[in-house]
C-alpha cells in the first residue's frame, strides 16, 4: 500500500465581475484543472465552484476505477492567502460519494480578496492499493509460514 499526498492551488481572478455578469436566475459552474500524482496517474481530482444565487464548492475524485462510488479520501479545502486561510470543508473519515466530496455552500464576499481574486487550496491524501501484488505477497507468506495447510498443493512436471 502506498499513500499519495498532494496539494493543489486554484486561483480565479476578477470573481466579482464574473458573478455580476450573471443574471439573477442563472448560474455558472467552474471547474479547475485536473490534478493528480505521477505515481498513480489513473487517479485525479478537480475542484468545482458554482456561482449564482447560491455559491458552492466541492472536490471531485476521478478514478481509480471511474465508477460513481463511495470513497474514504482524506482532504481539506480552504480559501484565502497565507496566513488568513478559511477552512471550507475537510474529510470526516466517513464514506462519501466521489463526485461531490465536501460539498459546501459558501459566501463569496467573505472569501474574495481585496484585489477581487479568489484562491482555493486543496490537500488530498489517498491510500493506493495494488491488489495483485498484495494478494501475491499474502499467498506467498501463507505458503512459506505454512499457515494455510488444509489442502495439498501438488506440483507435477513433465519433461
Amino acid at each position: 500500500m502506498k499513500t499519495i499526498t498532494f496539494k493543489f492551488d486554484w486561483s480565479i481572478y476578477n470573481i466579482k465581475k464574473i458573478k455580476d455578469a450573471l443574471s439573477f436566475s442563472t448560474h455558472l459552474h467552474l471547474t479547475s484543472e485536473r490534478f493528480s500524482s505521477y505515481e498513480f496517474p489513473t487517479l485525479g481530482w478537480e475542484l468545482h465552484l458554482v456561482l449564482g444565487f447560491d455559491e458552492a464548492v466541492w472536490l471531485r475524485q476521478i478514478g481509480p476505477d471511474n465508477t460513481n462510488t463511495f470513497v474514504n479520501t482524506k482532504y481539506k479545502i480552504y480559501a484565502g492567502k497565507f496566513p488568513a486561510y478559511t477552512v471550507i470543508a475537510k474529510s470526516t473519515y466517513k464514506l462519501e460519494k466521489n463526485d461531490k466530496m465536501g460539498y459546501s455552500n459558501i459566501l463569496l464576499e467573505d472569501l474574495t480578496l481585496d484585489d477581487g481574486s479568489l484562491h482555493f487550496h486543496c490537500e488530498v491524501e489517498f491510500d493506493c492499493y495494488n491488489l495483485t501484488l498484495d494478494l501475491q505477497n499474502t499467498y506467498r507468506k501463507m505458503l512459506e509460514n505454512e499457515t494455510f495447510t488444509d489442502f495439498v498443493i501438488r506440483l507435477t512436471m513433465k519433461l
